[in-house]
């Protein structure tokens, strides 16, 4: 009888460590796990569909054509018009503004902490290389859960076109990949975008949304942050979700902005 307990008291202690999944295990999986692929009807009628397409676009390609001839003569007055468009909303390029400021930097890096529970925290890091309109952009956030030592890293590739309304007013949108890395190494198609809203030379509102898939499963990134500061340094505060399926790695998080 005295060994049945010791039994049972060595299951109680051994099991539950090796079954209990971690909050970055179940992220993962969530945004990982591969789908039955049940499309393949719909596939043979995609086909049968693009063949009577491939049909239809001949004609469009002969109305494209003559639509072409006729609008080469107006090339000239819309060149002019595009002008006008760019004076009257008076778009800048990074060649306009001076070093250090918020607005489109040719030079950005961004660190962040943030503190997802009592047991899952993180570093988010980020690179933006851009000129005038144009900028390429890297992020990674790097969490660790303390109970079960899993690690996650969630990185993102973009490329970005940058717009600017006003000194007060920025849109950024473009895409690329993202990669998540835990157990295993996944990556798939990412869309970005950015709006970012300063009401006082100091102070600026930056909301940026991240829709991502990989192997059908979506994540979803929102980060809603505030930046104090007017040249070279910034500090920033915000709140940004992560979701994907049933998980979420939601969190505050405080940091710093270097721009030039």
């Amino acid at each position: 009888m005295k060994q049945f307990f010791l039994v049972l008291i060595s299951l109680f202690l051994i099991v539950p460590p090796l079954t209990q999944a971690g909050r970055l295990s179940d992220f993962e999986e969530s945004a990982t796990s591969n789908k039955e692929d049940n499309g393949a009807a719909e596939s043979h009628d995609n086909d049968n569909d693009n063949d009577d397409d491939d049909d239809d676009d001949q004609y469009y390609y002969e109305d494209d054509y003559e639509d072409g001839l006729h609008s080469s003569s107006r090339k000239g007055s819309f060149a002019g018009a595009r002008t006008s468009t760019r004076r009257s909303l008076n778009l800048a390029r990074s060649s306009d503004r001076t070093a250090g400021e918020h607005s489109l930097p040719t030079l950005r890096a961004d660190v962040a902490y943030q503190n997802v529970d009592s047991d899952v925290e993180a570093v988010d890091l980020r690179l933006d290389i851009g000129i005038d309109f144009g900028a390429f952009h890297y992020s990674e956030v790097n969490y660790k859960e303390e109970d079960t030592g899993d690690k996650l890293q969630l990185s993102y590739y973009h490329v970005v076109y940058r717009h600017q309304f006003s000194p007060e007013l920025e849109w950024h949108v473009g895409g690329g990949v993202v990669g998540l890395g835990g157990e295993d190494v996944n990556t798939g198609g990412s869309l970005t975008s950015q709006l970012t809203y300063r009401p006082l030379d100091w102070l600026a509102v930056e909301f940026r949304p991240t829709w991502s898939s990989i192997n059908d499963n979506s994540i979803r990134d929102y980060d809603l942050g505030v930046h104090f500061g007017r040249k070279f340094a910034f500090m920033k505060a915000g709140y940004r979700w992560v979701q994907s399926g049933d998980t979420n790695l939601d969190a505050v998080y405080i940091g710093a902005s270097f721009r030039y």
